[in-house]
């Protein structure tokens, strides 16, 4: 058991301040304000969420939007999409005694987002798992709805403050502030306990403000997952194919490894293709339609004049799940955790990201390519422009304030207490020390259970078993 804090406050019932509403902070909303005065503080807006724009210096980040303000943060822009790492895939930089409870909270992190239809899909995932040699194979578990945490039943039972932008934390021994404005003045909130939940561009910009997290805080520590249809494979007998990866609703194969040069793990999602041309990247033909209007007729037009959109919109009408002699390759690949991109803000807020994608990170991608196509007894295709310029932004960014055992190598510790501080905490993806090649939400999602989990223990002395029971609502619905 990790040692937390005990918080000395009288009679009265704790008073914790979550700074942020996405994934993280409505969990941990929910699971505290059974026991504590809950005050979650949003940038945005709580009956609309937009998404401001981000200042690219170096790579551009992608076709996607990448940070969302208003209640339920950027889940108002997330699939939904949950995929646990690897034992192996966490890495040197994680603590042992948080990769080894992290698992016990991936099933609670399901039911609460997706209720009891996504748990009983994640239950049977583990049935299809394969391993062979260096290469796993693996299902993505994906909600039919997404889950919209703007609807979460939890902002009944808090206290909310919208449209505030934190200007800085101030921590005193016995107490927290937390100083926001609004659109007409500062104000000052007293707490006894702080969780920056701001995501991995807002949180360091948080304790950057606030003169804490000493000069590790981001310090090119950005990482995010670059992915995008970087090849095509033809098969001669697609029956093979189709048999490995045949899933059922709600679940989509993902295949992992890797790569043993660099250390860095790639993972790989399918769709069908129409042909070997690289002519059009249906990475952006699809997310402009998404961005200009899916039921826009004209853009409807110009998606299906995408041979590759066309097949994959054939096999959804008319219910199928499989693949033909041509399949295009999704890749998603990990960063290495330092050197690939800082994140910063100018007097006026305006966030800007430097991100870079290394060519140890591509020349992995090119090796993993060739081990998948083997396996796959298929014939690999490279586009002419080379994979690297397919590459776009995951829009997963994390790593800007590490877990690390040292202040001297990271920002929070195990506990994801800011190293140094006593009331203050950070809990979203600029924690993770690395990403592998794993979406990150149920990561954050885990973190965040675990935290509450543990200060639960410290804030009260007796918690009701019922607190950690999960809700039967369905947050997708």
């Amino acid at each position: 058991m990790l040692s937390f804090p005990t918080v000395n406050t009288g009679s009265a019932r704790p008073r914790v301040a979550i700074l942020g509403s996405g994934l993280a902070g409505e969990i941990l909303a929910a699971k505290l304000s059974a026991f504590c005065d809950v005050t979650v503080f949003e940038r945005g807006s709580s009956l609309k969420s937009y998404s401001p724009q981000v200042l690219a210096t170096m790579r551009p980040l992608g076709l996607q939007s990448t940070v969302s303000y208003g209640l339920g943060g950027t889940t108002a822009l997330w699939r939904g999409s949950m995929l646990e790492m690897e034992r192996d895939e966490y890495g040197p930089l994680w603590p042992e005694e948080v990769t080894r409870e992290l698992p016990c909270w991936h099933m609670n992190v399901v039911e609460h987002l997706t209720g009891e239809r996504g748990k009983s899909a994640w239950l049977r995932k583990k049935s299809f798992d394969l391993c062979s040699g260096e290469l796993l194979l693996r299902s993505l578990l994906v909600p039919s709805n997404p889950p919209r945490l703007a609807r979460s039943s939890t902002w009944q039972y808090v206290s909310l403050r919208t449209d505030c932008l934190i200007e800085r934390v101030e921590e005193y021994e016995s107490k927290i502030s937390v100083v926001f404005s609004d659109r007409s003045s500062i104000h000052r909130q007293s707490a006894d306990l702080a969780i920056v939940c701001a995501g991995a561009l807002n949180t360091p910009l948080i304790l950057e403000r606030s003169g804490i997290g000493g000069f590790l805080a981001d310090k090119k520590r950005l990482t995010d997952h670059p992915m995008g249809l970087v090849a095509k494979l033809s098969i001669a007998d697609p029956r093979r194919l189709n048999s490995i990866l045949a899933r059922p609703e709600r679940l989509r194969p993902i295949i992992k490894m890797k790569d043993k040069r660099s250390g860095l793990w790639i993972s790989f999602q399918f769709c069908p293709a129409h042909n070997l041309s690289f002519d059009e990247d249906y990475y952006i033909t699809n997310v402009n339609g998404q961005r200009r209007g899916n039921h826009s007729p004209r853009q409807l037009l110009t998606k299906l004049m995408s041979s590759d959109f066309r097949e994959l919109w054939i096999n959804k009408a008319l219910g199928r799940h499989q693949f033909g002699h041509y399949v295009y390759v999704l890749a998603m690949l990990e960063q290495e955790p330092i050197g690939c991109g800082h994140v910063s803000a100018d007097a006026g807020g305006q966030i800007s990201v430097a991100w870079s994608i290394s060519e140890a990170s591509v020349n992995a991608l090119e090796s993993s390519l060739y081990d998948l196509a083997s396996w796959l007894d298929a014939e690999l295709h490279l586009p002419p422009s080379g994979v690297a310029s397919r590459l776009w932004s995951g829009a997963h960014h994390a790593s800007t304030c590490p877990i690390s055992l040292s202040a001297l190598t990271g920002v929070v510790g195990p506990d994801l207490k800011v190293h140094g501080h006593q009331r203050l905490y950070a809990c979203d993806a600029s924690v993770l020390p690395s990403t592998g090649a794993s979406h990150t939400g149920l990561t954050i999602g885990s973190l965040a259970m675990r935290l509450a989990s543990h200060l639960s223990l410290q804030l009260t002395p007796a918690i009701d078993s019922d607190t950690w029971k999960t809700s039967d609502e369905d947050l997708s619905s």
